[in-house]
C-alpha cells in the first residue's frame, strides 16, 4: 500500500483554527508565527479544544522545525 505524502493535511480537521485563535488573543509574533510561549500557555487552558489545538501545534512545530521545546 502506497503512503500518501500529505497525510497530515488530511488529518487536520480545521486548518488555521489555532492560528486564528492566536491572532485574536495576541499570540502571534511580528512575523505572523504563533509564539511558543502562547502555545505553552494554551496547553494549560481550561478549554479542552484550545488544549488540543495547542498540543497539535506543538507536535506539528516539532515535525516542521526538527524539534520543539
Amino acid at each position: 500500500m502506497a503512503e500518501h505524502k500529505d497525510w497530515i493535511a488530511g488529518a487536520v480537521k480545521h486548518p488555521g483554527a489555532f492560528h486564528k485563535y492566536a491572532k485574536a488573543n495576541g499570540g502571534l509574533d511580528k512575523d505572523g508565527n504563533i509564539k511558543q510561549e502562547f502555545i505553552r500557555a494554551c496547553m494549560k487552558s481550561k478549554n479542552p479544544k484550545v488544549r488540543k489545538m495547542a498540543q497539535l501545534a506543538k507536535t506539528l512545530a516539532g515535525m516542521h522545525k526538527g524539534g520543539a521545546e
